[in-house]
């Protein structure tokens, strides 16, 4: 008889503190002879430098642990997700907003954590007073701005070498901030706080710039919460979490598969065309995971848009 195997989940949180140099790791045999921890995160990605967040909460922690971490001040938080004997990747990592807990009996609580992106944690609180002039390309004006907030790994394109400021600029803010207004002021520039790839952020023009193109076979998208579908908000698909995909990436899909159906009858006059790329090349706007290592949700939601069309989407002057 033919043996079936079984995807085995991994879902495995670490805590780091830089004041103890050390780490807690809960997953799988956190504590030998204890029962594994019950693990929910949901994780919120964006096409953004201030939006990225993420809550997890581990279940049968004794109030000792908790205070453990809490007085050892583990602030780095990473997510890893994936299945045994296949992809294990690293899907979040940032830092720590808040811990609080949550009673559940006279011997267990539930940690709860919230969770930002490394720019917002980290570098957040940093204001920065200068002022910017146009004989200053914007390549070498995003890289002093992250120096002088102590980020040294940001992911700045080089095609931004040749671009210059328009006009002066009076830089009076934390850099995710500016960041973000220097992007809302051009619609074609796409930026991200994703740190998976051990960037603090990434910035670069769609317009030019190659992305990752990503082709997704029917056999990899998740059809239990039925087929990818196609809205006026763009392209919503759901996908196991085996694959690191990042904001920007491009996911090319079969066409023949996506559901256009009409709901309600205010979809009636909406033009759905207008959101089909002809080559199934969709661009992540959005990302939405939610991991449980007991529960029955395992999987990541992307949204998407047009790739032919992303600059509409973004920004705007």
């Amino acid at each position: 008889m033919e043996q079936r195997k079984a995807w085995k989940r991994v879902l495995t949180i670490v805590l780091t503190s830089t004041k103890l140099k050390k780490s807690f790791t809960f997953g799988a045999n956190y504590l030998k002879g204890k029962d594994d921890l019950a693990i929910k995160a949901t994780i919120n990605k964006f096409m953004s430098t201030l939006k990225d967040t993420c809550v997890v909460e581990i279940d049968n922690l004794t109030h000792n642990e908790i205070t453990q971490i809490i007085m050892g001040e583990f602030y780095n938080l990473q997510i890893w997700a994936g299945y045994e004997k296949g992809n294990i990747n690293k899907v979040f990592d940032g830092g720590v907003l808040y811990l609080s807990n949550r009673l559940n009996d006279d011997k267990t609580t539930t940690l709860i954590i919230l969770g930002a992106s490394q720019l917002v944690a980290k570098y957040g609180q940093s204001r920065i007073n200068l002022t910017l002039n146009s004989g200053i390309n914007l390549y070498s004006a995003i890289n002093f701005i992250c120096r002088r907030a102590g980020i040294q790994n940001s992911n700045v394109s080089t095609q931004f070498k040749k671009v210059f400021l328009e006009e002066v600029m009076n830089v009076n803010d934390n850099t995710g901030t500016w960041l973000d207004k220097l992007v809302s002021s051009n619609t074609s520039y796409i930026i991200n706080s994703d740190s998976i790839l051990e960037n603090t952020f990434s910035i670069f023009d769609s317009a030019v710039s190659n992305s990752r193109v990503i082709s997704l076979k029917n056999s990899d998208i998740l059809l239990t919460g039925g087929f990818p579908r196609l809205t006026n908000e763009g392209l919503e698909l759901t996908l196991l979490p085996t694959f690191n995909f990042i904001c920007g990436d491009i996911v090319k899909i079969d066409n023949s598969i996506l559901d256009i159906s009409v709901t309600s009858q205010q979809e009636i006059s909406k033009n759905y065309g207008a959101y089909f790329s002809q080559k199934g090349e969709y661009m992540i706007t959005e990302m939405i995971y939610i991991l449980q290592n007991r529960g029955p949700s395992f999987n990541l939601k992307l949204n998407c848009k047009n790739r032919d069309r992303i600059s509409a989407y973004i920004g705007g002057k």
